[in-house]
């Protein structure tokens, strides 16, 4: 991969809101699903690149923009255009809030999280992202306050988009894989049964699929091979039951889908970096000192 040009801002350490432009050229991928407690706007100003959100793939041409809402599972990879010039902005609704707040909930605008943006407000859009990235890059005096009225702006003028769009189906602007849909039904199948004991056999011939081709293109369309993404939604759910129920681990553990569990224990601890009683610890204490 060349990446040609790449600079990011934030306003400050926490990063209630960080702005990012990247220009690059070869196949990239996330290594793998995450989530974060704030917003995120993707904004492509060239290429494409291709979202995996929850159990959705969806593809961002030039022009389109993506919203992701806190805590959606999501990952990024190259389309087969191997270029994507992007702007992407990361914040907090605490920092919109500082300003006055918004008259609907930001939830709204990640319901669907693609943007196909008409031709006349890409204009618009691209403008404001730029004017945004030269404030935060300058840091004049009020740069912080600007800077939070521009991406207020924004969202109102996403939230006018939808509105307008409301009933109305997208237009598709981007070739996808033939076997997208039928990869779609099958992450929704595993986030909806990750508890069971679930297999690439057993899924493929749910699904009537080769075992070795959905080895194949499982990965291919979603950026991940199929035991990665099974695991990932078995965590994400691990993680949501440590922080908020006495559940004890062994009962986590077999209601997320692991039948025994020190393995639940190992994989946990593999990924995350510790155990489900120390996550579960570390969570407590942050919501103490909160």
């Amino acid at each position: 991969m060349e990446t040609l040009e790449a600079v990011g801002y934030s306003v400050d350490p926490q990063e209630s809101m960080r702005i990012h432009y990247l220009r690059q050229i070869g196949y990239s991928a996330m290594p793998r699903y995450h989530s974060h407690a704030s917003y995120e706007i993707f904004y492509v100003q060239d290429g494409g690149r291709t979202y995996f959100i929850n159990e959705t793939a969806i593809h961002a041409a030039k022009g389109d923009l993506v919203f992701i809402c806190p805590t959606d599972l999501h990952r990024t990879v190259s389309t087969d255009a191997l270029l994507c010039e992007r702007i992407l902005v990361n914040f907090t609704e605490e920092f919109i809030r500082e300003g006055g707040g918004l008259l609907f909930p930001l939830q709204e605008l990640g319901r669907d999280p693609l943007y196909h943006l008409p031709f006349e407000e890409q204009h618009a859009v691209q403008q404001c992202l730029q004017e945004l990235l030269s404030e935060m890059q300058r840091r004049d005096v009020g740069y912080i306050e600007y800077s939070r009225c521009l991406l207020t702006g924004l969202l109102i003028r996403l939230y006018r988009i939808r509105r307008r769009e409301h009933g109305q189906p997208a237009a598709v602007t981007s070739v996808i894989h033939p076997m997208e849909t039928k990869i779609t039904e099958i992450a929704r199948y595993i986030n909806d049964h990750f508890d069971e004991p679930l297999t690439l056999q057993g899924i493929a011939e749910l699904f009537y699929i080769s075992p070795s081709y959905l080895c194949r293109i499982f990965p291919r369309i979603t950026g991940f091979h199929f035991r990665e993404y099974l695991q990932t939604i078995r965590l994400r759910a691990a993680r949501e039951l440590l922080r908020h129920s006495t559940l004890s681990v062994a009962m986590i553990a077999e209601r997320t889908g692991y039948a025994h569990t020190a393995n639940f224990s190992v994989i946990f601890k593999k990924l995350t970096g510790c155990t489900p009683s120390q996550y579960r610890i570390m969570n407590r204490q942050k919501r103490n000192i909160q």
